[in-house]
């Protein structure tokens, strides 16, 4: 705001007043305004540690953190950009190999606290990549994930990735821009922001665009439907606050990341994102829905329901109804000098929800110990998710016991 004085003199009630009026102009900031980015977006930053181009930088606006990235649709898969001309340019067409290349990504609409919001985000919620160490799993986080230890280095990483983002701001036009900088102007970053993690001077909450990856100088292969990717960056979402009236992640938890899904950077340039998948649910969680209770209730695994003396957890590993009683998980009669017994246990795999089941026996509950020695079993026909399993345990004396483990 600028401000000047000008004097009137008049008269008022037939008296000579001087009064001294402050008239005060505002202007708008003098930075020029790139259209094609906004505070708020996520801005993909490239830099060389040493050689030819390493007075350039690369950014990318890769577009709004929250309506891009945080509501894409679980599993999906989109080409956002190509940088692939920018980058060589910037660096030459042998960023491809270059060990020396570091990236990362980062975007935040302010690093004020207070009430606002924007989508759904409070002031200095923080978007940021760290590096993936193999491909992994597609659509599953592959990296140390993301706690900040307070709401000051909330602050200070927010207004890092702002100062930082501000580069593309006002000295660019376009959303993909090679921009040169001088390593002594303290308005660009400094050349320590192209430490790798855990290098001199490094700090994961105050450097921006929060940790940045070291080039491979080979491919990772491929990752969904992108091929031959050089990065991968897992991208976080932080809160700074969670009890704003209509906010995004209400109650969730502040200074904890929460993954989004991973950037890619494939070989011919193609910048692409593919979101987290939603987490599977246990076979255990997905018997028990289907019976329509809650998992935080009447569904927990030692919650009886139908009240018949046995757990849902039992009952899952036997194949019985919990909301229907039942006089047993299992049935016994003899033959000749053998007692059968005949359950239902989960198919085998790595999706049965139950590890392993072993009948034992003992004929003396203060003596002996547990054995499934002698123990026969003979598997049925799969009936859905179970198999009819008989047991043929020889009888050793006029009493017996029994039981029937299923190993979670």
């Amino acid at each position: 705001m600028s401000s000047y004085c000008r004097t009137y003199l008049g008269r008022v009630f037939g008296l000579n007043v001087l009064v001294a009026v402050f008239l005060a102009t505002f202007t708008t900031s003098l930075r020029a305004q790139n259209t094609n980015y906004a505070p708020g977006d996520l801005v993909l930053f490239f830099q060389l540690s040493s050689g030819v181009g390493s007075t350039n930088q690369v950014f990318a606006s890769l577009g709004n953190t929250a309506t891009v990235f945080r509501n894409a649709s679980p599993g999906s898969s989109i080409t956002i950009t190509n940088i692939s001309s920018a980058l060589s340019t910037a660096f030459t067409a042998n960023w491809k190999t270059s060990t020396s290349l570091y990236g990362g990504a980062g975007g935040s609409w302010s690093s004020s606290a207070g009430s606002s919001l924007q989508n759904g985000d409070p002031g200095r919620t923080i978007y940021t990549t760290l590096a993936r160490s193999t491909v992994g799993t597609v659509g599953q986080a592959n990296s140390l994930g993301f706690a900040i230890p307070s709401d000051s280095a909330m602050t200070g990483m927010a207004s890092a990735i702002l100062q930082q983002n501000n580069i593309l701001e006002t000295k660019a036009s376009t959303g993909v821009a090679v921009i040169g900088f001088n390593p002594s102007d303290n308005t660009a970053p400094s050349t320590k922001n192209i430490n790798p993690p855990g290098g001199t001077g490094w700090n994961n909450w105050l450097e921006a665009p929060g940790v940045q990856q070291q080039g491979a100088g080979s491919s990772y292969g491929t990752y969904g439907a992108f091929d031959d990717v050089d990065f991968m960056w897992d991208l976080y979402r932080i809160q700074a606050r969670d009890n704003i009236a209509n906010q995004y992640d209400f109650g969730g938890g502040i200074r904890s990341g929460e993954f989004l899904g991973t950037i890619v950077l494939t070989a011919s340039g193609a910048v692409g994102f593919v979101a987290a998948s939603a987490a599977p649910a246990s076979p255990y969680d997905a018997w028990a829905t289907g019976y329509s209770l809650d998992l935080s209730g009447d569904g927990a695994r030692s919650a009886d329901p139908d009240g018949d003396g046995f757990t849902n957890l039992q009952e899952f590993a036997f194949g019985t109804d919990p909301t229907v009683g039942n006089a047993a998980l299992v049935s016994s009669s003899t033959s000749g000098s053998n007692l059968i017994i005949t359950a239902l246990q989960r198919t085998a795999g790595a999706t049965s929800g139950i590890a392993s089941y072993t009948l034992e026996t003992r004929s003396d509950l203060t003596t002996g110990t547990w054995s499934s020695s002698g123990v026969t079993a003979v598997t049925g026909t799969p009936v859905g998710a179970y198999n009819p399993v008989t047991y043929t345990v020889p009888r050793a004396g006029a009493l017996g016991f029994y039981r029937l483990i299923a190993v979670e």
